[in-house]
């Protein structure tokens, strides 16, 4: 599990690194959390992470293997760009708005976890329920999987 953040640099090389392990490896799953709340003014971390969580929504089996690859679409978009701008990821990924305002529970417990499990920076990473140290250098973990 990776928690990260939608405007931190260093969760978008974790992504890129991520990215690379998975593509090596079919035995691997990455659950990616975020440490937003719903509070006023933070509309601008929120959007990214409603649209992800929106687009991963789906009660029909064949349908939710789309939608997985939807996500994992939009993420790359966001991480490996360069600029970051929610209208163009809306744009590119279209979902509606009604479902866009269901994520607000999701994000509130998101938060919830967040605070429970103490995390102090981003990209915090857990194998196996394991927090790995700040000091570990993520990149070693494509010669670990």
């Amino acid at each position: 599990m990776k928690v990260c953040h939608p405007s931190c640099g260093h969760c978008n090389k974790a992504h890129g690194i991520f990215n690379e392990i998975l593509q090596t490896n079919d035995n691997i799953k990455v659950i990616t959390l975020y440490g937003i709340s719903n509070e006023e003014g933070d509309d601008d971390l929120r959007l990214p992470v409603k649209h992800f969580l929106a687009l991963a929504e789906s009660e029909k089996g064949f349908e939710r293997m789309q939608n997985k690859r939807l996500v994992e679409e939009a993420m790359d978009y966001w991480y490996l760009n360069n600029i970051r701008n929610y209208e163009t990821l809306k744009q590119r990924f279209p979902v509606p708005d009604e479902l866009l305002e269901k994520q607000t529970v999701k994000i509130k417990a998101m938060r919830d976890w967040y605070e429970v499990a103490e995390i102090e920076y981003t990209p915090t990473v857990f194998i196996n329920g394991k927090k790995l140290p700040s000091t570990f250098n993520l990149s070693d973990l494509k010669d670990v999987f």
